[in-house]
């Protein structure tokens, strides 16, 4: 959008956060939901904001937990290859933060020992929710 008339201040900090619950339709297929700090990047370069001042985390749980596992893992798990895993380490190496929630992990029986390096592991997702928002994070749903 070219000249909004309520445009984001490059004087403020963003932090966001986004729940991401729904996995692929498909196995192998990328999970939509990571596509949300992607396009929150492009819209906050479009507005100018310096990348030091946006900071986004996912949080996951659901059906999208599967989709954390590295290719390997996923691979076993069901047979074609984890098509989130591109965008995630974009993701990853752009600083976003990849949480997910342990609760999800024990009730999916998916195996911590196979999740991608970087994701982190929260107690719960509501937990994961509430630190972030002690620390400034507003959380969007899917």
């Amino acid at each position: 959008v070219s000249t909004p008339t309520f445009p984001a201040s490059p004087s403020l900090t963003y932090k966001v956060a986004w729940d991401v619950t729904q996995g692929p339709e498909k196995p192998g297929q990328l999970v939509e939901g990571f596509r949300r700090p992607a396009s929150f990047f492009m819209q906050a370069d479009a507005e100018g904001l310096p990348r030091k001042q946006v900071h986004l985390a996912i949080i996951v749980h659901g059906t999208a937990t599967q989709s954390l596992l590295t290719n390997a893992a996923y691979k076993a798990a069901t047979g074609v290859d984890n098509g989130s895993i591109p965008l995630l380490e974009a993701l990853n190496a752009a600083g976003v933060k990849i949480v997910v929630c342990g609760q999800a992990l024990i009730n999916r029986k998916v195996p911590r020992e196979g999740l991608l390096p970087f994701v982190q592991v929260a107690t719960s997702a509501t937990m994961a929710r509430a630190t972030l928002a002690a620390q400034g994070y507003a959380t969007f749903a899917q």
